[in-house]
């Protein structure tokens, strides 16, 4: 859909700070009641993005005591986004009246 002429959005704005939230959320196929009954929060920019970040598998933590520490390779986080939609619905009522 055009826009009319020289209208101007925020896509050619310069300088909104971007919408990257404060927590990193760990994603894992299991059951998320804390949550998914937690708070969310609204978008204040057209890109709302987060990090990501997958925990390690408990049975790696077993280790013999007095055994020498190796460090482990560590997943960065992921930063992942979505764009806001504008939904719009326009109607038109004409109101003819007899003469």
């Amino acid at each position: 859909m055009a826009q009319p002429a020289n209208t101007f959005d925020t896509y050619d704005s310069v300088g909104i700070r971007e919408d990257l939230a404060d927590v990193i959320y760990n994603v894992d196929p299991s059951e998320t009641p804390f949550y998914s009954k937690s708070a969310k929060t609204k978008a204040k920019n057209t890109l709302v993005e987060w990090q990501t970040q997958a925990l390690r598998a408990s049975a790696v933590n077993a280790h013999i005591e007095g055994d020498a520490t190796s460090a482990n390779a560590v997943t960065p986080t992921v930063r992942l986004g979505a764009r806001t939609q504008i939904f719009k619905n326009a109607v038109v009522i004409l109101i003819r009246t007899k003469r």
